[in-house]
C-alpha cells in the first residue's frame, strides 16, 4: 500500500549514461513499450521518449535504494507538463503520464490516485 505522505516529487533532472541502465531501459523498452502506440496532441518533445522513460525508473530505483517504502509524486494534468513547467526542465513531455499508466498496466509499478500535494497527482513506486 502506497503512503501518500511518504512521497516525494519526481526528480526531473535524474539521468545516467552508465551501460547497465541503458540495457535495462532498452529492455523494458521492448518488452513493453515497443508495440505500444502512443499518441499525444501538442509540440513533438525535445526529448526521445525511451530517454523520458528512463528519467522516470531512474527516479524510481533512487527512491527505492533511499527508502523502500518512498514513493514518487508525479501530476497527471497535462497542464503541468507545459513548456516552462519543472517537468519541462529537460524537455520532458505528458508522455510520462501515458508511461506510468503503461508501467502500472505491466505491472513494474503500483499506483496510487492522490495524494497531498494536490489534485491530478498520483504517487508511484516499485513493486
Amino acid at each position: 500500500m502506497i503512503d501518500p505522505r511518504h512521497s516525494r516529487p519526481l526528480d526531473v533532472h535524474r539521468w545516467s549514461s552508465h551501460k547497465e541502465v541503458n540495457e535495462l531501459v532498452d529492455g523494458i523498452w521492448e518488452e513493453h513499450f515497443k508495440d505500444h502506440h502512443v499518441q499525444i496532441s501538442g509540440p513533438k518533445p525535445k526529448a526521445r521518449f525511451k530517454d523520458q522513460l528512463k528519467v522516470v525508473l531512474l527516479d524510481l530505483y533512487v527512491a527505492w535504494t533511499t527508502d523502500p517504502k518512498l514513493s514518487i509524486g508525479v501530476s497527471m494534468s497535462s497542464n503541468a507538463w507545459q513548456t516552462g513547467s519543472r517537468y519541462n526542465a529537460l524537455h520532458l513531455s505528458k508522455i510520462i503520464v501515458t508511461f506510468i499508466h503503461r508501467l502500472a498496466e505491466v505491472g513494474l509499478i503500483d499506483l496510487s490516485k492522490g495524494s497531498y500535494s494536490g489534485p491530478g497527482v498520483v504517487t508511484v513506486d516499485l513493486r
